[in-house]
């Protein structure tokens, strides 16, 4: 088997073929029986890899980059002044989103019958989702508040 074959093949596990490539890589790889082991044998070691760990950024990294920045002519502090009016525009967009989003989810009141799975039994402590559900749902006026942060 040819080395350019070989290469078509990874790159064909690797997805990084055109479909009429891919097409005519898989008749070939169905009248090759030595194409078709190899393949086979190419996608389990594939299969079995597993991705190292990302690496820690090393230390100073931040101001290396400042130092640099600053080598290279920007005078100026490096602030979030310095961002396009479009990005600031987009982020404050998101923030604005997930405040309301935040405001809603507290605001909600949930029906009693559409949970009524996940209270536990007397006796039982409850996940921290259910806590917060039952806060939700329940009359703070009634709420029992032995162990709480505030009594």
């Amino acid at each position: 088997m040819d080395a350019e074959l070989k290469r078509s093949l990874m790159r064909l596990l690797h997805g990084e073929v055109a479909a009429p490539e891919e097409q005519a890589l898989k008749g070939r790889l169905a009248r090759d029986p030595q194409a078709r082991r190899f393949f086979d044998d190419l996608s389990r070691l594939w299969d079995g890899l597993e991705m190292p760990p990302s690496p820690a950024v090393p230390r100073g990294f931040s101001n290396a980059v400042v130092a640099k920045l600053r080598g290279e002519g920007v005078r100026e502090e490096v602030s979030w002044r310095m961002a396009p009016s479009w990005v600031r525009a987009i982020t404050a967009a998101a923030a604005l989103a997930g405040i309301l989003v935040g405001s809603g989810a507290a605001s909600l009141v949930l029906a009693d019958d559409l949970f009524e799975d996940s209270w536990t039994e007397a006796g039982e402590e409850l996940s921290l989702v259910e806590g917060y559900v039952e806060a939700l749902a329940g009359d703070p006026a009634t709420m029992e508040t032995e162990g709480q942060i505030f009594p």
